[in-house]
């Protein structure tokens, strides 16, 4: 049963990654398409990925080591320009509720910014997956799950602070009219050409996430039919 749940669980991370990415294909490369558009460019994206699996575990490790060390020297390098050189606001945003609980009680916005944290720190159980392949994995496999936590959590927690900090007009999100204040954010500070540098560096990290989700499921897949 736990075999049966892991493997849809994977079925479904892929494709929400795939779908999610499809966008930020579109606006990388300037062109507005269609929900049956997005997906095609999904279907493209695991595609590619799988093709990239199946070609061995050395490329796969050359390219998700590329994806990583881009993720990581992208956040640091967007954030640190946000907080230094586009910080609109300051830190006392963080503590200020602008009139938006409801009669007093932040459950809401505890809730909202649990998934957000998930997001963040989402991804660390993977070194497990491939521990089969890993010398040395009951001493290598937990210090990769503690370098994710660590590391990745550090990077995700500072490019939120600096895309908070450096929002042009908080009103116009906290009253809804900016409905994408992330793209607006980036675009005033970075301007067109950074923004689509940024989100070039936005779609490693999708591959890397669909590289990372393909081989557990490609181990799950051949673990069930042993089994059976």
């Amino acid at each position: 049963m736990a075999g049966w749940v892991y493997l849809w669980a994977l079925f479904t991370t892929i494709a929400a990654v795939a779908v999610g990415g499809a966008p930020y294909i579109a606006q990388l490369l300037g062109i507005t398409v269609s929900q049956g558009g997005e997906v095609a460019i999904a279907v493209a994206m695991i595609v590619g990925t799988t093709a990239l699996n199946v070609s061995g575990t050395k490329l796969l490790a050359r390219v998700a080591m590329f994806g990583f060390i881009c993720e990581l020297l992208g956040a640091i390098v967007v954030g640190g320009y946000l907080l230094i050189m586009s910080r609109h606001l300051s830190f006392e945003v963080l503590f200020q509720s602008f009139g938006l609980g409801s009669n007093g009680h932040y459950l809401p916005a505890f809730l909202a910014s649990s998934v957000a944290a998930m997001f963040c720190y989402y991804g660390f159980e993977a070194c497990g997956d491939v521990a089969e392949e890993t010398p040395d994995a009951s001493r290598a496999i937990p210090k990769a799950m503690r370098m994710t936590i660590y590391i990745g959590g550090f990077a995700a927690m500072l490019v939120c602070l600096a895309l908070v900090l450096a929002v042009p007009d908080l009103s116009d999100v906290l009253s809804g009219k900016d409905t994408d204040p992330v793209t607006t954010t980036l675009r005033a500070a970075v301007g067109p050409i950074g923004l689509r540098a940024v989100i070039a560096v936005v779609m490693v990290h999708f591959f890397r996430a669909l590289l990372a989700w393909r081989r557990p499921l490609a181990g799950c897949c051949s673990a069930m039919g042993a089994t059976e």
